[in-house]
């Protein structure tokens, strides 16, 4: 088992959002057997949730700690032991020994705000079960594909239907103009899709500038969105947008809409950014095929009969006509 604790000179960290070191711990046995220390830069809920769950962590032991980050987290299997203060070797100590719940270690005025916790020492923590078949089924159905546009109207259909939301929409980046041109929709009205031109430094920018995907919960009040009225209008409560990266090149970013508040999971980001990447796969592969078809078409011009030129070479090939004038 691999624990987490956010730690500040020593002592854990009173509020783990605006932490930025934590301690690894792995244990064999009910035995700590190696320690690790790591960064934790990314302020967003999602992304820092993401950071954890990549470290391999089970169990994150912390104070303080919003409830949209404790939902993220909970939602990749890391169970979540929040508001506990002291020293780092001393709770760690009361951890294996199971007494995290004695009142000297609980944060002042939390006592009732803790969740009973029971260490197991030869056990594994489940994990949730992702939507593969959905993937599956996009996946499949834009594989033999080469047309753009169909391409991705059937990704942002099959992202809606699958998520059970009220939308989704592709935009593709447009480094001349820092603009957001859309490249395909579902769900959504006409009015709300073409609102006005989307600005990638205004509209969820750190979507695209950081490279992470950003949610938004309340579209309504947050500053990220450039278009709140018209999003209150179409009756949108929450927004996911999720960069699509080939390589080290952004082509764009895929946004998913909902009707209700929507306290998006780890779960769905993955799901989102899976389809992301296999649509930005899918357009690369079509603009690389065109690319192949025209070269191919030029090759068996050349080798066409009617315009292929005699190869076979003359006295006078590439002789000045002067000197064969001279002759």
């Amino acid at each position: 088992m691999r624990i987490a604790i956010p730690y500040q000179q020593n002592r854990i960290s009173p509020v783990f959002d605006v932490a930025t070191r934590i301690l690894l711990v792995d244990i064999d046995k009910g035995q700590e057997k190696r320690r690790n220390e790591r960064s934790v830069v990314q302020s967003d809920s999602i992304a820092r949730a993401q950071c954890v769950s990549q470290f391999g962590v089970q169990v994150l032991i912390c104070g303080a700690i919003s409830w949209r980050l404790e939902n993220a987290l909970s939602s990749t299997g890391v169970q979540v032991i929040a508001y506990i203060c002291g020293p780092v070797d001393d709770v760690l100590k009361a951890f294996l020994n199971d007494k995290l719940s004695e009142s000297a270690f609980i944060m002042p005025g939390c006592l009732g705000r803790r969740q009973p916790f029971k260490y197991k020492k030869e056990d594994v923590m489940e994990k949730p079960i992702i939507n593969y078949k959905s993937l599956v089924r996009i996946t499949n159905a834009i594989s033999t594909i080469q047309d753009p546009e169909e391409i991705v109207l059937i990704s942002v259909e099959g992202v809606t239907h699958a998520l059970n939301i009220k939308g989704c929409s592709l935009f593709l980046f447009s480094e001349k103009s820092d603009e957001l041109k859309l490249a395909g929709y579902y769900g959504l009205s006409d009015e709300y899709i073409y609102k006005g031109p989307i600005n990638a430094l205004r509209s969820i920018a750190s979507s695209i500038q950081d490279r992470q995907p950003v949610a938004i919960f309340d579209v309504t009040d947050d500053p990220r969105i450039q278009y709140s009225e018209a999003a209150e209008k179409e009756g949108i409560a929450s927004i996911l947008s999720t960069p699509i990266i080939i390589g080290d090149q952004l082509i764009g970013c895929l946004r998913v809409y909902t009707a209700e508040p929507w306290e998006f999971t780890l779960n769905d980001v993955n799901f989102v950014q899976a389809v992301a990447q296999v649509v930005g796969m899918a357009l690369e592969m079509c603009r690389i095929n065109k690319g192949l078809r025209e070269s191919i078409d030029i090759l068996e011009m050349m080798q066409d009969p009617r315009t292929l030129r005699d190869k076979r070479r003359t006295p006078y090939e590439s002789v000045p006509e002067s000197f064969i004038n001279e002759e």
